[in-house]
């Protein structure tokens, strides 16, 4: 009798733990036989209720199933989002409010669950609630994080959604290309240098890879020249693209006191010898197939070939132009047969193809006296030369370039 009694219990506890089992194994990729199987699963509840709302979404941006799965958005459309329109988006969260709410009757802490019901809330103030209150309880989700940063986004909150934008980096990394736009936008922001400033300024795992993102945007850059001035950071690599990148933009001010600020950590001066750690300011060297320039060994001269057929810039910098007249006085020898008249100085205003000032090495032995007054700031120094297709190879060196007055 008593083994009856307890086959009566167990074959039924056995099929309602077969079938949990079942339904749970059905979540992931076919929620609707999960819920068949199981009415009360909330996983798949949740899943169906954000698929619904992500199919609407889709269907309005028309594009097809995300790359990660039909049922989560892409970061493109998560950054494409604020277009659907924010009536649109509480309409498509109230079609699948019912099956969110059904999801957090059985499982709470559906953080997806969450998000469609804080996207149908007409309510500002009760939305913003239930993100706080859903975020606290689930800070990986990125459903519930990408709603987080949206009402940062819209409080003008900076701070705020920079430490979102730091938490979704953390947690998601192969995601950082998708979410870097939000970053560099807020960058470009002149009311959030202070906020940027601070964050910066921690060795953040997505720091370096972002900093080199931003330099794609003008204004971003030109933010970033004033937080570098007052951080610390050990990426060289950054500082050179920065200071190019801003030469490049037309802020050459902002350039040339970076510039100066890196030089002066270096223990050198903006005129130290054949330094090239920051090019445009310090040198640049040819360095291609027919036409090269490099340092010999122990860095004091500088040697070049030039093929024949070939020619170019050998070395180039940018310097704050002196008060005319100015006198440049360039050492150099060049080998036996080889034509020094073939070697030019050239000057030029940044931006400008023509230089203003351009004449042979043979004219004056190297020493060019520049009378001109441009109207810029800067100059663009050029050592070029050219070696003819029916002549030898040009080739030599170069021991110095000195700038001096009168």
């Amino acid at each position: 009798m008593k083994g009856i009694v307890a086959s009566a219990v167990a074959i039924p506890l056995a099929v309602v733990a077969g079938a949990h089992a079942l339904s749970s194994a059905s979540v992931r990729n076919a929620p609707e036989l999960a819920v068949a199987i199981w009415p009360a699963n909330g996983a798949a509840l949740e899943k169906l209720a954000y698929r619904s709302f992500v199919e609407d979404v889709r269907s309005t941006l028309n594009t097809p199933g995300g790359q990660e799965g039909a049922d989560d958005l892409s970061g493109d459309e998560l950054n494409k989002q604020i277009s659907v329109g924010q009536g649109d988006l509480q309409r498509f969260a109230s079609d699948a409010a019912s099956a969110a709410r059904e999801a957090l009757r059985y499982e709470p802490l559906s953080s997806k669950a969450h998000a469609v019901l804080a996207l149908s809330e007409p309510d500002p103030s009760r939305q913003r609630r239930i993100i706080e209150l859903a975020s606290s309880l689930n800070r990986r989700e990125l459903a519930l994080q990408g709603l987080v940063l949206q009402s940062k986004i819209d409080a003008q909150d900076y701070a705020g959604t920079m430490e979102t934008l730091d938490q979704i980096l953390r947690v998601y990394p192969q995601r950082r290309a998708e979410f870097y736009p939000y970053l560099t936008a807020a960058l470009s922001e002149e009311a959030t240098i202070p906020a940027f400033r601070k964050l910066l300024a921690d060795p953040l795992p997505w720091r370096d890879s972002f900093l080199m993102h931003a330099l794609r945007d003008p204004a971003a850059t030109r933010n970033l020249g004033v937080i570098r001035q007052s951080i610390a950071l050990d990426n060289a690599e950054f500082d050179r693209a920065l200071i190019a990148t801003l030469v490049r933009n037309g802020e050459l001010g902002a350039a040339a006191t970076l510039y100066g600020k890196f030089a002066s950590a270096r223990g050198r001066t903006a005129r130290s010898g054949w330094a090239a750690d920051f090019p445009p300011f310090d040198w640049a060297f040819a360095d291609e197939p027919g036409l090269r320039a490099q340092l010999a060994k122990g860095g004091d001269t500088l040697e070049f070939t030039i093929d024949s057929g070939n020619g170019g810039a050998l070395a180039s910098r940018l310097l704050a132009l002196p008060d005319a007249p100015f006198t440049i006085v360039v050492k150099h020898e060049v080998g036996p047969n080889s034509s020094v008249k073939d070697l030019k100085l050239l000057l030029a205003c940044p931006g400008q193809a023509s230089p203003f000032f351009e004449a042979s090495f043979a004219d004056s032995n190297g020493t060019f006296v520049v009378s001109q007054r441009p109207r810029c700031t800067y100059v663009n120094l050029v050592l070029s030369g050219r070696a003819w297709t029916d002549g030898d190879a040009l080739e030599g060196t170069i021991t110095s370039v000195t700038v001096k007055p009168g």
